[in-house]
């Protein structure tokens, strides 16, 4: 096995010259016992070739390569990497699978394949992979983070956030680890948690991009303006011919009310990155607040070009338009409510306009579309207030607190199915039975398919002994997500309850696949 290669580098793309050189030693190497010196100029070809990004051009030589040395798990190995570059993911999992047939105690290609097959949409198949590798190099915190990113791209945030809690506790010095257990840790809602986790990962490595963009984030996300110019002055450092960089920069600057130096870092990033929709509309914003409104519209009519589905751009070109050309500021508005038609403030808007012109009728249906929008938005931010601290008050075992925030919750949104998840899971911790049947029943009516609900409803059946029940609803979790490790190791439970010996031990063995697995007892 090679020692020192990025594998995550060649795959993102970044520094694939290493892991080139260390394929032409392989190649090498391997010519040197089978062939004559004359036969290791197509490997040299092929470094030169994906040296210089042409993937394509080096693939057929590789295949080549591989027709000569069919039983080279290495050169499987990399024609897969460089069949992955290429987006076929297929593939590339066919070539790590035929490297894994000819060394199967390799973790680092079993990542290769659980990757892979996570981007080809393999979700269960990439688990296993994945976990497999995991198994084979137990201090690897890699296979722990791409699990945890792949169940959160599934929402599962319950296992993503164990998955890199998993892998902090394999590599506390993981910059990398660190940083996904924050993002996490931001998913399952402990934004306090998270921003610590992205600074323990900065202060392990100063350069690393993704937890300094996530702290970027996190600042804006709490308003501390100040502390968000600070973060992306670092990244801008770090990227200073990233058009993105300087447009969020920009945008950061003139949240902060530094307009000059605002408007010196988005034409900054026009310049750099002319297409970036983003940077055209942060820029548009900046002249507007500058009293600059005349030289704000172009900018507002480029981003809205180059994005012509965000229902914000259009908005903001609307309003910018309404003095000087109203008949296309009508058509900005209308443009923006077919994309969003929640949107309080371009109902608003368009009613104020409609006005103006003369359109009284349009405008009062607009205006009151508008009250009506905002009294549903504004009671859908007191229910997820309510259903945070919920959450919140059920992690503490305070259960009482819980019942009373699911509630109010109810009262702000009575059809909001994570209020009524929230508050049976509460209820049946009281073992208010039947109250608690009632909460998972309406969060089900009004979304039946969820897994979490039907996960949660699964548990709530099996702790009253109905078994039956509970593998329905486990089946029915499976049936959606059928990756998910606990309604695997529960429907083991509740099969052997029933006494189906067999069928459990079948999901059991699924289960120990996926990942370890704590069978409730009786």
């Amino acid at each position: 096995m090679l020692v020192g290669i990025s594998y995550e580098a060649i795959r993102a793309g970044n520094t694939f010259a290493p892991a080139m050189k260390a394929l032409a030693f392989l190649l090498v190497i391997g010519m040197v016992w089978e062939t004559e010196e004359a036969a290791i100029a197509p490997a040299s070809e092929v470094i030169v070739l994906l040296q210089e990004g042409k993937v394509q051009q080096a693939l057929p030589l590789l295949k080549d390569f591989m027709k000569a040395h069919p039983r080279s798990p290495e050169g499987h190995r990399y024609y897969g990497l460089a069949l992955e570059r290429e987006r076929a993911f297929q593939e590339s999992a066919a070539e790590f699978r035929a490297a894994l047939a000819l060394n199967p105690n390799d973790p680092e290609t079993l990542y290769d394949l659980g990757v892979a097959l996570a981007r080809s949409g393999d979700v269960k198949g990439a688990i296993l992979a994945l976990r497999a590798a995991a198994r084979q190099r137990p201090r690897w915190a890699g296979p722990h983070i791409q699990l945890g990113k792949l169940y959160a791209q599934t929402g599962d945030t319950t296992q993503a956030l164990a998955e890199a809690q998993a892998a902090v506790t394999t590599d506390p010095n993981s910059a990398e680890a660190h940083n996904s257990l924050g993002v996490a840790l931001r998913q399952s809602g402990d934004s306090e948690g998270a921003v610590r986790e992205f600074r323990r990962a900065v202060s392990i490595d100063a350069n690393s991009l993704p937890a300094i963009k996530n702290l970027a984030q996190a600042m804006q996300g709490e308003s501390d303006w100040e502390a968000a110019v600070e973060w992306n002055r670092w990244l801008t450092a770090l990227e200073p011919t990233s058009g993105a960089a300087h447009a969020n920069l920009g945008y950061v600057l003139m949240r902060a009310d530094q307009l000059r130096e605002s408007l010196g870092e988005l034409r900054e990033a026009v310049k750099l990155s002319p297409s970036l929709a983003p940077a055209h509309f942060y820029l548009a914003e900046a002249l507007a607040r500058a009293g600059e409104s005349a030289a704000a519209i172009p900018e507002y009519e480029q981003a809205s070009r180059l994005d012509p589905k965000d229902a914000q751009y259009h908005l903001k070109l609307g309003v910018a338009l309404s003095q000087s050309r109203p008949q296309d500021a009508i058509n900005e508005l209308r443009r923006s409510i077919q994309l969003d038609p929640n949107d309080v403030a371009a109902h608003r808007a368009l009613g104020v306009l409609l006005s103006r012109t003369g359109d009284l009728k349009g405008s009062s249906l607009e205006s009151q579309k508008a009250r009506e929008l905002a009294l549903a938005a504004e009671r859908h931010s007191e229910a997820v207030v309510h259903i945070k601290t919920a959450g919140q008050e059920l992690k503490k075992n305070n259960v009482r607190r819980a019942i009373d925030e699911s509630r109010l919750a109810l009262a702000a949104e009575p059809d909001s199915p994570q209020a009524n998840l929230l508050l049976g899971i509460a209820l049946s911790a009281q073992r208010d039975w039947t109250e608690a049947r009632k909460a998972f029943m309406l969060a089900l009516q009004n979304k039946p398919s969820d897994p979490e609900i039907l996960f949660n409803f699964g548990v709530f059946l099996g702790r009253q002994g109905d078994f039956e029940g509970a593998a329905r609803e486990f089946r029915s979790v499976l049936d959606v997500r059928p990756y998910d490790l606990r309604a695997h190791c529960l429907l083991a439970s509740a099969l052997a309850h029933l006494g189906d010996a067999a069928g459990s031990n079948r999901e059991l063995d699924v289960a120990r696949e996926l990942g370890p697995c704590v069978v409730l007892g009786r």
